[in-house]
């Protein structure tokens, strides 16, 4: 095939791949069309991720129906079929941990799975610090939600300092919400927290993760969760609680965050 040949089947497919294009837009929807939008803005707005935008266009893509809950949802609206009664309580589920005394600041993630395993939401992600090449990453996590822990930032992310800060105390609270804003079916959920931490050469970075289950349900639940031991442990304390908020009842105040530094420094010995 000469080369004028190539050029004209590359012109000639880049026409047809056109054509489909247009074909294909044509036959989505105003409706679905207006959804894709709000999810872009939603996207810009890093009300939700990448992965999430690419759930939401999956979903918007099943037709009208699919595309107005969307557009719902992402407006923060819960259909009425979703809202549990006023009188039983909105639940929510915190989680508390305490970091150990060992090794300096840990990076954290802090995310939800159901009872097999599935990934449900992410509640917190550790970024930060200026460690040069970049620092251990969550692997844990990663496997979990199908994402990268780098240093970017997205709805779920914070201060390196504000998760993994050594002696200290955090809480993250979960309101039974998948990613998509819609209220999970009771039963039982495994709550998991990761903390990886760096080394300078030669040692090696360290990830433990920690976890635990809590159901939903009509009634509280306390929970204790199961620690990653390995020395040096990273955490000393992992538990949960689910419970039915009354509407309007108002929130403690949250536990002050560390203050984040400008500059993460690898441990260099165990």
């Amino acid at each position: 095939m000469t080369v004028k040949t190539k050029i004209a089947a590359a012109t000639a497919f880049a026409i047809l791949f056109l054509l489909l294009s247009a074909t294909a837009r044509a036959q989505v929807s105003e409706i679905q069309q207006k959804a894709r939008r709000e999810v872009y803005k939603a996207l810009d707005n890093k009300k939700i991720s990448a992965s999430e935008m690419a759930a939401y266009i999956g979903e918007i893509n099943k037709g009208d129906a699919a595309a107005l809950l969307a557009i719902k949802r992402l407006a923060g609206y819960v259909p009425a079929a979703e809202t549990p009664a006023a009188a039983a309580g909105i639940p929510e589920v915190k989680i508390t941990y305490i970091r150990s005394g060992a090794g300096r600041n840990a990076r954290t993630a802090v995310w939800i799975e159901d009872s097999s395993g599935k990934y449900i939401k992410t509640l917190y992600r550790s970024v930060g610090g200026t460690i040069n090449p970049f620092p251990v990453h969550l692997q844990k996590w990663e496997k979990a939600a199908g994402k990268i822990s780098d240093n970017q930032p997205d709805a779920y992310t914070g201060a390196t300092y504000s998760g993994g800060s050594s002696g200290s105390t955090y809480t993250f609270t979960w309101d039974c919400r998948n990613s998509f804003g819609s209220i999970v079916p009771d039963g039982e959920y495994v709550y998991k927290v990761e903390n990886a931490r760096y080394y300078a050469p030669p040692l090696r970075p360290q990830s433990n993760i920690s976890s635990g289950r809590i159901k939903k349900g009509a009634v509280t639940e306390k929970s204790e969760g199961d620690i990653d031991n390995t020395p040096p442990a990273l955490l000393s304390s992992l538990f949960a609680e689910f419970r039915l908020k009354k509407a309007g009842e108002s929130e403690k105040p949250p536990l002050p965050a560390a203050p984040a530094s400008k500059e993460e420094k690898p441990d260099k010995f165990q």
